[in-house]
């Protein structure tokens, strides 16, 4: 019975992290960019910061802070 209800568990989160990649997908979608890796890619131009540098602060605070919580520490790293 706890091999079932890991192997459910497990079901479950592969079913949620595939609804948020769809979710992600759209989002940026619906912003005017390709993807993800797009996005951050017009993150660095506009912010004058290197790729490399915006996929790592973007990897460790996740994508659901793409659009705020990324954007909020880049403007007060730049003390813009």
């Amino acid at each position: 019975m706890e091999v079932y209800v890991g192997q459910l568990i497990l079901k479950m989160d592969v079913h949620c992290e595939t609804e948020v990649n769809n979710m992600d997908s759209n989002v940026y979608i619906e912003n005017g960019y390709e993807n993800r890796q797009d996005y951050l890619k017009c993150l660095a131009i506009d912010y004058g910061v290197s790729y490399e540098t915006i996929f790592q602060f973007a990897e460790i605070m996740g994508s659901t802070e793409d659009f705020d919580g990324l954007i909020i520490m880049l403007e007060e790293m730049l003390g813009d």
